[in-house]
């Protein structure tokens, strides 16, 4: 310090130093072992008015990425330089304001990478119409992995069961043989199909809400036709005749076998009864009081019975997890688990296509292949498909960058996860303005 009390320049840079690779208090107090009367809120005033010089980039590139300051709450916008890979600036929000006025103040960048944000693609059109835009090509795979994880889950259950010994197919119910015999209107050949699918699924022991998922339908739905005969189920006309006591030997019959009420009601129903369900139920229990029937049925949770005389047939199963890794990182899964996967589920290989297609643009660096890319699966019948396809065509230029440039918004990407260790290391404390100084001046 001079004469007159105050700190010389040297010794404030000094003091500053001292602060960045400590902290504003750790400073103060080993200023106070060498004789220098300093505080720590002295020195926080100190790094503030460093936190005021802007600092220039070194080249004609820079790349742009955000990162959460208290996160859902408080964003920021950091700016390395292209050449040195070092952070420049870190701007308060990220919804392209001030990105715009940094870009108003630097007019000489040629070269922006970023992510795929709308509000960054903005401001750089408006600020800078004639610089070289570069979608992050990491970004755009993270993009593609949402769609295909999205896709995936309207096409595969959680839990893929696959038959150890795949000719063990149940037979086809006798409802087959009557829609053979007795045609039905097409509304009720619909409703046929839809009650088969609930019922086969549900033999192979998919859970309601994978079913509710896989076919769009509700769980009324499912509940309605888990049991019966589909060709029954399916009719919205036909007459029938009332009273139990006239089919008490089927009724009997099914009683024997444990067949669940609900599950011989619908049986009796196709030969012609019209009672109520309550009236039969109470003639049922007659009958196994009267006649001391042991009648235990057995049921599921949706009141599908499952026959103790037929043997499960043996399976596996495969996660849809698992198979989303054969697909993004080629995790090995055995080649017949893979065929029966394939089969059952013919999309599966559509979003399988999707993405050795967009990995062989990047392969090839070929704008073609992009363009080929996009217009293929606009049309996609898979809607998050679609979606990628489509934000890729609204972004065109950037993405077309993405496939000839070397450049990518990695550096970016790595000085992020340096800025939060050092968030983390102020314990939140801090402003903006001080996280700013700590992060581009200490080196």
């Amino acid at each position: 310090m001079g004469r007159s009390g105050r700190m010389t320049e040297r010794l404030e840079d000094f003091i500053r130093m001292l602060a960045l690779e400590t902290n504003c208090e750790g400073a103060a107090a080993i200023c106070k072992e060498m004789g220098i009367q300093v505080s720590g809120d002295t020195i926080i005033r100190m790094l503030r008015k460093l936190s005021q010089i802007p600092v220039l980039p070194s080249s004609d590139t820079v790349g742009v990425d955000d990162f959460a300051y208290r996160k859902g709450q408080t964003y920021c916008t950091v700016i390395c330089d292209g050449a040195t890979h070092e952070p420049i600036e870190i701007l308060d929000g990220r919804d392209g304001d001030t990105l715009r006025e940094w870009f108003r103040k630097n007019k000489q960048i040629k070269k922006v990478t970023r992510d795929r944000a709308g509000a960054y693609a903005k401001a750089i059109s408006d600020e800078l119409p004639e610089a070289m835009q570069i979608a992050d090509r990491f970004h755009l795979h993270q993009n593609l992995l949402k769609a295909v994880k999205e896709a995936l889950k309207h096409e595969l259950p959680n839990n893929i069961a696959i038959l150890d010994n795949p000719e063990t197919v149940l037979p086809e119910s006798d409802a087959g043989k009557k829609n053979e015999q007795s045609p039905l209107s097409e509304a009720e050949q619909r409703r046929y199909e839809d009650i088969v699918r609930i019922q086969t699924l549900l033999s192979e022991d998919y859970a309601p809400v994978q079913i509710k998922e896989m076919l769009h339908t509700t769980y009324f739905r499912i509940r309605r036709y888990a049991t019966g005969d589909p060709f029954n189920l399916c009719r919205f006309q036909g007459k029938r005749v009332s009273g139990a006591d006239q089919y008490r030997d089927d009724i009997v019959n099914l009683l024997t076998q444990n067949v669940s009420l609900k599950h011989a009601l619908e049986q009796i129903s196709t030969l012609g009864y019209q009672g109520k369900r309550r009236d039969f139920e109470d003639y049922c229990h007659k009958l196994v009081a009267e006649l001391g029937i042991p009648y235990m049925p057995k049921r599921n949770s949706m009141g599908a019975r499952v026959n103790p005389s037929l043997a499960k047939p043996a399976q596996h199963y495969v996660s849809k997890a698992d198979f989303m890794r054969y697909l993004w990182s080629g995790k090995e899964i055995a080649p017949s688990d893979l065929d029966f996967i394939f089969k059952k589920y013919p999309q599966v290989s559509v979003i399988q296509q999707c993405v050795l297609d967009f990995r062989r643009i990047y392969n090839e660096k070929s704008v073609a292949l992009l363009k080929q890319f996009i217009e293929q699966y606009s049309q996609s019948a898979s809607k998050p498909i679609r979606s990628f396809a489509s934000g890729l065509r609204g972004d065109l230029e950037a993405v077309k960058n993405s496939v000839i440039s070397e450049l990518s918004n990695g550096f970016v990407e790595g000085n992020n996860n340096k800025i939060k260790v050092i968030k983390r290391l102020m314990y939140g404390r801090a402003k903006i303005d001080l996280l700013r100084v700590k992060v581009l001046y200490a080196r």
